[in-house]
């Protein structure tokens, strides 16, 4: 039983199952004719006269031969050459490294009485074998199984790989639409992109004009703020000059104060003449009833007293109303004062809160925003403007309890003093 199993396609005619049998062309042909009787699967014989080969005598050959009348009797008994020299026939001669499909088709192409003759196979040791042409078949055709179920193999690899490269041509096509649409993704966004860096630079510049506006209005705003402040400098001023009124209702007020403690001291004189009359009067009802002229005179005096009295209370009451309309009036300039004060302080307090802030916008610098308490307390002359304010209120409201209680002295006091403190410079 043959075995092609280590046979490759790679495989060449030395590799194959070889019979190594030689005769010399003088031996006789009964001795060959026993070798093919011996050796049932023997294909041929190499004949040989010394190291050279001479011919190769085949089983087939041999049994055609013999079978013709009187063959065994001339051959049998002979050489191997008279054998040799009627078949006249050149055995096909093979390296033994020929590849084996190769060999199978140098064999096919051969002369047909000659297609199936054996094939003496050259080793490389130089030493001659005999490869039987069905053997030769069978490999040829096992091998051709291999390369058949190789390429069969192959053939469902590249099947295998025409799918794959299907279902990634598939793919490719569907990334090449993904690709398509995430390029016409690209270009909207694109679009957009230059749509909206054209509005940034649109509104860069409506920001730039806007701030070129705003430094304008900065401007106007910092020219308005200095009138502010001078407007403020003139309310200051108009405190001063009510200020000043308050000082000159004052002084009236001190002269009108004298004025009544005149009517006083005259009232005061009056009842002391009075009195001294009364006791005069008294000594001379006591005297004797004859001298009546003296009493008339006395009685004159009296009447004149009474008249001079009755005048001083009527300049004392008419000095009282005009008191009380004057310190209405001190009250009502110090209220106003008080009032155009606060609202210039607030207004300046605002004010420079407001040109801070614009400050630190135009300059673009991070500054803590100061309070509408902070900036008051910063002013120092509006603080004490204020403070002075309060004082003054405080003493109006004294000088409208005292003026109430018509205490005279007291109220001269309150009076004076305010007034000393209003003589003093505005800070």
């Amino acid at each position: 039983m043959l075995n092609f199993t280590q046979l490759t396609p790679d495989s060449s005619i030395g590799d194959l199952p070889a019979y190594k049998v030689h005769l010399d062309i003088e031996t006789l042909g009964r001795e060959l004719s026993d070798l093919f009787e011996q050796q049932p699967i023997l294909p041929g014989i190499v004949i040989i006269e010394g190291n050279r080969m001479v011919g190769l005598i085949s089983r087939r050959k041999f049994l055609e031969r013999m079978s013709q009348p009187y063959s065994l009797e001339l051959y049998l008994k002979r050489p191997v050459r008279a054998l040799l020299e009627v078949m006249k026939h050149e055995p096909t001669r093979l390296p033994g490294d020929c590849k084996i499909e190769q060999a199978a088709q140098i064999a096919l192409t051969r002369p047909a009485e000659t297609v199936y003759e054996p094939i003496v196979v050259v080793g490389r040791d130089k030493k001659l074998r005999v490869v039987d042409v069905p053997v030769l078949l069978l490999a040829q055709n096992h091998i051709m199984s291999q390369i058949n179920r190789m390429i069969q193999q192959q053939k469902d690899e590249l099947d295998r790989c025409l799918h794959q490269v299907q279902q990634e041509q598939a793919r490719a096509q569907e990334y090449a639409h993904l690709l398509e649409i995430k390029q016409a993704e690209s270009q909207e966004r694109n679009r957009l992109l230059e749509s909206q860096q054209s509005e940034l630079i649109n509104q860069a510049q409506q920001i730039s004009d806007l701030n070129q506006r705003f430094i304008k209005i900065g401007q106007l705003l910092s020219l308005e703020g200095k009138k502010a402040f001078q407007a403020t400098f003139e309310g200051v001023e108009a405190i001063c000059q009510n200020t000043d009124h308050i000082i000159s209702t004052g002084k009236s007020l001190a002269r009108e104060l004298e004025t009544v403690q005149e009517a006083s001291r005259l009232i005061e004189k009056v009842s002391k003449q009075a009195r001294y009359l009364a006791v005069q009067a008294a000594v001379i009802a006591n005297q004797t009833g004859g001298q009546f002229e003296g009493f008339s005179r006395v009685t004159n005096d009296i009447s004149q007293l009474v008249s001079q009295t009755f005048e001083a209370a009527r300049q004392t009451n008419e000095t009282v109303t005009q008191f009380r309309f004057l310190i209405s009036e001190l009250t009502k300039f110090a209220q106003q004062g008080a009032g155009t004060a606060q609202s210039l302080i607030e207004k300046t307090a605002q004010a420079e809160i407001a040109l801070l802030e614009l400050e630190q916008l135009v300059s673009h610098q991070q500054v803590q925003k100061v309070s509408e308490f902070e900036v008051i307390l910063s002013n120092s002359a509006v603080q004490t403007l204020v403070q002075k304010i309060q004082s003054a209120g405080a003493a109006i409201k004294e000088l409208e309890e005292m003026a109430k209680l018509r205490d005279v002295q007291q109220l001269i006091q309150k009076v004076d003093q305010p007034l000393k403190y209003g003589r003093r410079p505005i800070s």
